[in-house]
């Protein structure tokens, strides 16, 4: 419709009470490009936007990408959601089932049967850390503390403070060795590795 980014737009609508349709209204410059954004889906796990572009940076001609939210729930940003989801070719028709580990996508993409294809897949979730720094002798939290994820070989991966009630959670690589290391001042660090092989 006119007043749009580009090609064609992605417009979101309130659904009303008596189940009507708001006027729609355009998700702006971060979502939408001078190409063409398509094939919207809200996944209810999170509420992310997953939808195919021509106009954002991708791989191809159509890729699929995933919307980022800040604080506020605002869609901050948008990610390409890679290889194997995208390839070369168009990549439309994202779908994802209730409890998110498993979908389906169409694409055009070399080693197809035809031209448009619908190709499913499993999704493997990240793999989340999730810990507390307590003081050894009271065992209250301790927060503020330092955490360093490293792998075996000493690379550090990333470090995290705790929280005011001593907790910590982050995103871990599969398949790996790792080493984590708690430190904060006036108290003796501490060490845990860790295998997430398996």
């Amino acid at each position: 419709m006119p007043g749009g980014h580009g090609g064609m737009d992605i417009y979101v609508s309130e659904v009303k009470e008596d189940n009507t349709l708001g006027d729609p209204v355009n998700m702006g410059p971060i979502v939408n490009t001078e190409g063409n954004e398509v094939f919207p889906l809200i996944h209810h796990e999170d509420n992310t936007l997953f939808f195919s572009s021509d106009g954002h940076v991708g791989l191809g001609l159509l890729d699929v990408f995933a919307s980022v939210k800040g604080d506020n729930g605002e869609i901050v940003n948008v990610i390409n959601l890679a290889e194997p989801i995208n390839s070369k070719k168009d990549d439309f028709g994202y779908f994802l089932d209730e409890d998110g580990l498993k979908g389906y996508i169409s694409s055009n993409r070399k080693g197809g049967k035809g031209g448009d294809d619908i190709y499913a897949f499993t999704r493997i979730p990240a793999l989340t850390m999730k810990g507390t720094i307590t003081d050894a002798i009271n065992n209250r939290p301790v927060a503020g503390a330092k955490v360093v994820l490293t792998r075996e070989n000493g690379e550090e991966l990333t470090y995290f403070i705790t929280e005011a009630d001593g907790t910590y959670e982050h995103i871990i690589p599969r398949d790996e060795d790792l080493l984590l290391t708690g430190s904060k001042e006036k108290y003796q660090d501490a060490t845990h590795n860790f295998t997430t092989k398996g």
